[in-house]
């Protein structure tokens, strides 16, 4: 299922379901960096995605990983498709949040800009998918799988030129998207 807002109108200040209004969302959380607006990642709009209120409240700071949905129950889906639950892998421990399969690459193309641009300050960030100045392995081999899994598409080529004509900059991981391979590739 689709989300359909009308931007302003429909932005969150109170929801009680999903699909009642949508939000700015940070898609690496504030409080892994320390948020205040003063940062130049606060107002980077390439992690700056509009995102479903209620939603967006049910990944709340969780790390991006893979869900384990071999037991029923043991985890909920949004009606976006969704996932909020335990990791299907041994890394990260505890609950993650698994987004949309069509959304997945470009949120790994938003992470490897975010890393790239903002390489000085990464080491005093805190992220359950951050060593140092570097992902951790388990996040940089599912960032580059979802980088594969879910190409640059027409979407993310446009949304990178509107971005570009905002802020004076674009993410190269979009407009080439094999530097992705190039650079965070170990093998």
């Amino acid at each position: 299922m689709a989300y359909v807002y009308k931007f302003f109108v429909d932005q969150c200040g109170a929801y009680k379901k999903e699909g009642d209004c949508y939000n700015r969302e940070h898609s690496f959380p504030k409080a892994w960096w320390g948020g205040g607006l003063g940062k130049p990642m606060a107002r980077d709009l390439f992690h700056i995605y509009p995102t479903d209120g209620f939603v967006n409240n049910m990944r709340s700071n969780y790390p991006y990983a893979e869900v384990d949905r071999t037991k029923e129950g043991s985890y909920k889906r949004s009606s976006n498709g969704s996932f909020l639950g335990k990791s299907k892998n041994t890394l990260p421990k505890g609950r993650v949040f698994e987004p949309v399969k069509e959304f997945k690459g470009d949120l790994a193309r938003g992470y490897f800009y975010l890393l790239t641009a903002y390489y000085d300050r990464v080491k005093n960030w805190s992220s359950p998918m951050l060593k140092g100045d570097n992902f951790t392995p388990w996040a940089q081999e599912m960032l580059l799988r979802w980088h594969k899994e879910d190409p640059v598409s027409k979407k993310e080529t446009e949304r990178n030129a509107q971005i570009k004509a905002i802020q004076g900059n674009y993410n190269p991981f979009i407009e080439n998207p094999e530097f992705v391979e190039q650079i965070w590739n170990n093998n």
